[in-house]
């Protein structure tokens, strides 16, 4: 069954391999497949209202969330984003980059990687997702089940249920590096 869903993923609803972008640098196609089978393992979860972290007591679920595909336009926003995040880290703002740039109608989500050292992208992505996952338990929603809290906001990010595709890119830093993932807003 797993292995089905990882084919489902991977080739998407349109029955297309998930291709390579024209992107180099840090990133490779299993990192791209990491990413995108995450995300869409999150959103099920959370479709299906299947309760994750014991400590949330409301997650309504939703019939209407997409499976998200991997967008080679998106990760060249999350390309130029994460080398301004690298700018703003050198600067010592790296607050600055905590919402990425992305234009009108996408969001972006940034995980800085503060160990010196060479990034681990499978483990760097995992607790990306994780964190940015996490922050339901933290913070309660709105009575419509929205996630208004700015504290929430990769959360909200991740499970937009109009969110079909998303691209990510981790840029290496003086001092560490950056995840940045930008979804679309369809």
């Amino acid at each position: 069954m797993t292995l089905i869903l990882l084919l489902l993923f991977v080739f998407g609803s349109g029955g297309t391999p998930l291709r390579d972008c024209p992107t180099t640098g840090a990133y490779a196609r299993k990192h791209r497949v990491l990413l995108v089978v995450g995300h869409n393992d999150f959103r099920a979860t959370l479709a299906r209202g299947d309760k994750y972290l014991p400590q949330v007591l409301y997650d309504p679920g939703s019939e209407l969330m997409f499976q998200m595909r991997y967008s080679c336009e998106l990760e060249k926003i999350a390309v130029l984003s994460a080398k301004y995040c690298c700018k703003k880290i050198r600067e010592g703002t790296p607050d600055k980059c905590r919402r990425a740039l992305a234009p009108e109608g996408m969001s972006a989500n940034t995980f800085p990687n503060v160990d010196s050292s060479k990034a681990d992208m499978e483990r760097l992505a995992s607790k990306a997702m994780w964190t940015w996952h996490r922050q339901i338990a933290s913070y309660e929603l709105d009575e419509n089940a929205t996630y208004v809290n700015p504290n929430m906001a990769e959360f909200a990010n991740m499970m937009y249920y109009k969110s079909t595709e998303l691209g990510c890119y981790y840029n290496e830093c003086e001092h560490g590096g950056v995840l940045v993932c930008v979804y679309n807003s369809a």
